[in-house]
């Protein structure tokens, strides 16, 4: 009965359509949220490099400013292909630069999809890998173009280079492993461990004189990072981190193994249980692959232990294969250790267990990729019926955590596209953006970088966003400005009157001052000593402050204020009767008590 379903024609079409879904579902929501609008490093990092690469005179000083470093990592991949989108396209395409970036989760679906083809010999037991790759919980880098090219392309290099590792028998396939291993190097630091996984798979497989090739490649690459590194945030804590929350940097490796079920965004005790789940299936995983036969011809006597080592056999027949899968285990786990340390600082620090501050994975795709290996690995050792309930279960993991991802994650889809369209005001009237950043000093170095690139028209800046509604006028103050402070440097400006029913109003709230030629909108940031009640599952807040820097301010104009909602069907505004000029020190709030 089953083997006539598989067989027929129409299931095997349904099928098909069904495992696409995930991948379109999730292109839809990109060509309908995605902008060719700069988000976070976007502008100064990308639009800069393009801009001095095209300025630069020799070759060296071209070669040089690819390879510039980004915080941590080198990303000569995406410049690269950011300066392709520009000399092909006229100007930087963002909404391209997405597209291209997330291609990236397609070859590296279609390569699972082609390895567990080549050790089932159907495509049935390929289902799963696309509702696991194809999340919702990837949409932090999915419409971002500068962070899709980077973390979703190099998933499929760390793939095809583990891939090539495991099965080198020729010169083709040995230069294969180096190619794609650099590849990854340059798309991100995340993608060099892959040089180092390989490396020791050449060496298990006895393929010495290769291992020493490919180390002495992966030795410059390392001194290649070092050259010209800048460290851009605040490590003073990062050296101690493991010597003074060592069970907190041992709970974080579960953490971030786990987090393909974390709905909400940050830590807890279930990622940390689901992460112990995943992280031992994957270490029971290598424990079979790299265990001696005769260690194995001990050991199966054992009662308990004949047991646990039944699919040992198994894992065993395609060996090549499994090391790939192995490779792809090791990966998650040198990565994620090297994430335990290195980002420990950087999250947000919470009293989880034991009142130890934890980290969240951030990008989500480590435990996707620990999950897929462990489906691999493992699925050749049911025979037909445990087969296919042990696919269904890898299924329903990708399906429900898809769905339920998505209702709770879509509010965060939509805010970031309002918030993208409230930034355009910045750029087009003011040639500057504040989007993604949280500091001060990253708004001259954002405007610096957007001026350039409107004077040598690398990038159009007054291209119209798709549906860009204009935000309707609301009659009378529903936020009252209670004070108005200047420092010299900034000005403060302060309600105490802020009172929705939404989750997150620091994301779909912004304050707009403007005159008749100036308008800058700036997210609020609610008050952090602000009363919170929890009525009928809804959050009301009260207080929100915006800290503007006086360089963004002409100090001869009067500025009037409004605030600008993003949290309703229909974005609108609402005048709060406040004014302020700097040069003559007079401040209007004409507060009114709600």
């Amino acid at each position: 009965m089953i083997k006539k379903l598989q067989n027929n024609s129409f299931v095997k079409v349904s099928a098909c359509a069904f495992a696409c879904l995930p991948v379109i579902f999730l292109f839809y929501l990109l060509n309908l949220f995605g902008l060719n609008f700069p988000y976070g490093w976007d502008d100064f990092l990308v639009m800069n490099v393009i801009l001095d690469f095209e300025n630069a005179s020799s070759f060296f000083d071209k070669i040089k400013i690819m390879f510039s470093p980004h915080n941590e990592h080198n990303i000569a991949y995406v410049h690269f292909i950011t300066w392709l989108i520009y000399k092909v396209g006229g100007s930087i395409n963002f909404r391209t630069m997405m597209f291209i970036g997330n291609l990236g989760l397609v070859i590296w679906a279609l390569h699972h999809i082609y390895v567990i083809y080549q050790k089932e010999k159907k495509l049935w037991w390929a289902l799963p890998v696309t509702f696991l790759i194809f999340q919702v919980q990837l949409e932090a880098n999915f419409y971002w173009g500068m962070s899709s090219l980077q973390n979703h392309s190099v998933l499929a290099w760390v793939s095809l280079a583990i891939y090539f590792s495991a099965i080198a028998e020729k010169r083709s396939t040995y230069f294969g492993f180096l190619f794609f291993g650099l590849l990854a190097t340059f798309t991100s630091a995340g993608g060099m461990p892959s040089l180092m996984v390989g490396i020791i798979i050449l060496i298990y497989r006895r393929h010495y004189k290769w291992a020493i090739g490919a180390t002495s490649v992966l030795v410059p690459c390392i001194l290649l990072y070092q050259y010209n590194y800048k460290q851009y945030f605040a490590s003073e804590s990062f050296a101690g981190n493991a010597l003074l929350h060592p069970l907190g940097q041992f709970l974080s490796i579960f953490i971030v193994f786990g987090d393909i079920v974390d709905l909400r965004q940050y830590v807890s005790v279930r990622d940390i249980v689901f992460g112990f789940i995943i992280f031992t299936w994957a270490v029971y995983g290598l424990i079979l692959l790299i265990l001696p036969q005769n260690w194995y011809q001990k050991l199966i006597k054992n009662p308990f232990l004949g047991f646990i080592l039944k699919p040992y056999d198994s894992i065993q027949k395609d060996k090549k294969l499994n090391l790939f899968y192995a490779g792809c285990l090791c990966f998650v786990i040198m990565t994620t250790l090297l994430i335990a340390v290195r980002r420990f600082y950087m999250h947000n620090w919470i009293d989880a267990v034991l009142g130890i501050p934890l980290l969240s994975a951030r990008y989500h795709f480590h435990s996707i990729m620990a999950v897929l290996s462990i489906y691999g690995l493992f699925i050749g050792c049911f025979r037909q019926r445990s087969k296919i309930i042990f696919s269904s279960l890898f299924l329903g993991l990708g399906f429900f955590t898809n769905i339920f991802s998505f209702f709770h994650l879509t509010n965060n889809i939509y805010t970031h596209h309002q918030m993208l369209r409230a930034d355009y005001t910045n750029i087009t009237k003011n040639d500057f953006s504040i989007m993604g950043y949280g500091k001060n000093w990253f708004y001259p170095a954002a405007q610096k970088s957007l001026n350039r690139a409107k004077t040598q028209k690398i990038y159009d800046v007054a291209t119209p966003i798709k549906n860009l509604n204009t935000p309707i006028e609301k009659n009378g103050s529903m936020f009252g400005i209670s004070s108005i402070t200047y420092s010299g440097s900034e000005l403060a400006i302060t309600s105490d009157s802020l009172n929705l029913n939404f989750w997150n109003p620091d994301k779909t709230l912004f304050v707009e001052i403007y005159t008749p030629t100036q308008a800058v909108r700036f997210p609020v940031t609610p008050n952090l000593n602000s009363k919170k009640n929890i009525i009928l599952g809804r959050i009301y807040r009260s207080g929100f402050t915006v800290i503007i820097p006086k360089y963004l301010l002409d100090t001869q104009q009067t500025y009037k204020i409004r605030v600008l909602d993003y949290s309703v069907s229909k974005p609108c505004f609402y005048n709060t009767s406040a004014e302020f000029n700097i040069e003559k020190q007079y401040f209007s709030t004409n507060y009114h008590n709600h």
